[in-house]
């Protein structure tokens, strides 16, 4: 998918969305885990970070890329902190940039 968005100078520049599903789920699945450990509901979870009933569940599932706002306030009502609940499996690939 491609978006555009203006940029200070007045011209619109064209930029490709990007999203990782496999790391979308394993959050999901971490922030599933540090839920469960505490015993809090998903809809629970949801309204004391602010946000709709549903929203723990869509993050969990993967089915939205969530924000780094989201994950701070789920992090706030778990009581952990927000590197807890990205701390995934993450397998690195060793790429040479600018060749």
């Amino acid at each position: 998918m491609l978006l555009f968005f203006l940029c200070e100078c007045g011209h619109f520049v064209r930029v490709s969305y990007y999203r990782d599903d496999k790391f979308i789920t394993k959050v999901g699945e971490r922030l599933r885990a540090l839920r469960e450990e505490r015993g809090i509901s998903q809809e629970s979870l949801s309204l004391e970070a602010g946000f709709p009933p549903s929203q723990a569940g869509r993050v969990e599932r993967g089915l939205i890329n969530t924000s780094i706002s989201h994950i701070a306030a789920f992090a706030r009502v778990l009581g952990v902190h927000p590197k807890d609940i990205l701390e995934v499996d993450f397998p690195l690939k060793k790429k040479k940039i600018g060749k």
